[in-house]
């Protein structure tokens, strides 16, 4: 998916995994985490990363912190996925970001 979006050619930096304990989902850890990573990111000099994810996951929360969806691979579309050992029924997504400028810094605790 990410060859057809180009999104590889033009951003820096891959996520390849970010989660937080459901546990802890809307306390704020994972803001404070997604703070951290843009700090991070800013910090090495990327000024653009993209992410897979899946409508297994929160894929919302990405659109939420203003990533754009790039490249999609729905379930419906492949129902030969149906198949396959691994069934892939859930909906695929690339989204691609910008770091900001200036990010503010999460004062420690």
């Amino acid at each position: 998916m990410e060859r057809d979006s180009e999104v590889e050619r033009n951003t820096q930096a891959e996520l390849l995994l970010y989660m937080v304990n459901p546990a802890t989902q809307g306390m704020g850890v994972g803001g404070k985490l997604w703070k951290a990573l843009m700090h991070e990111l800013r910090k090495e000099g990327v000024h653009s990363f993209f992410l897979h994810t899946d409508t297994t996951c929160d894929y919302m929360y990405y659109e939420y912190h203003g990533l754009k969806r790039v490249a999609e691979r729905l379930h419906a579309d492949h129902p030969e996925d149906d198949d396959q050992i691994y069934r892939l029924n859930y909906d695929m997504f690339v989204y691609r970001g910008d770091v900001p400028a200036a990010v503010q810094e999460t004062p420690a605790k």
